[in-house]
């Protein structure tokens, strides 16, 4: 998230005080903050589906929506503003890689113990770790972030032990913790 912060300010030195600041996720917020900037608008939950269902009950009329995003990442939110009357300009401003060295790394690390559990916050993540796992998936327990996370590792045919009711990595230890205590 910090490089994601780092390239739009590098970019966008300061956000005027006209433009309000829309986030999906805590962390996010809490990014912003390192900057000296608070969220007008988060969801209750932290998924796509109802940051776009809670900004649009807000009733907000023909509003310009800038959406700094990913490569990869989703047109849901521009799709459903623009089909509610909204004026939406998209820019990538980073890309989703799969680091070179990602490979070796995650075989030293299942070199010196194998894995249990895996972590994963996005699909991309998920993606990326399976052209790289070697090991044994018949054994592995999968946590994922929430249902978009979820769905990509579903539709790879494995199975998802964990996923929070709240889309945090915060939950997601704590439901580790619960469930494997």
């Amino acid at each position: 998230m910090r490089i994601q912060f780092v390239i739009f300010f590098e970019q966008q030195e300061v956000i005027p005080e006209k433009i309000k600041i829309a986030v999906i996720g805590e962390k996010t917020g809490d990014e912003l903050a390192l900057y000296g900037y608070s969220p007008h608008f988060q969801p209750a939950l932290f998924t796509t589906d109802v940051f776009i269902e809670e900004w649009l009950a807000l009733g907000l009329i023909s509003q310009h929506v800038f959406l700094p995003k990913s490569s990869i990442a989703r047109d849901e939110i521009a799709k459903r503003f623009a089909q509610s009357g909204h004026s939406v300009t998209e820019r990538v401003i980073y890309e989703t890689v799969f680091p070179e060295k990602a490979t070796n790394q995650l075989q030293s690390v299942m070199n010196f113990r194998p894995i249990d559990i895996a972590i994963f916050a996005s699909p991309s993540a998920w993606r990326h770790f399976l052209k790289s796992y070697a090991g044994d998936t018949a054994t592995l327990k999968i946590a994922s972030i929430g249902p978009v996370t979820t769905e990509a590792i579903i539709k790879s045919g494995f199975l998802v032990t964990y996923e929070p009711g709240n889309y945090t990595m915060q939950q997601i230890c704590e439901l580790l913790i619960e469930g494997e205590l």
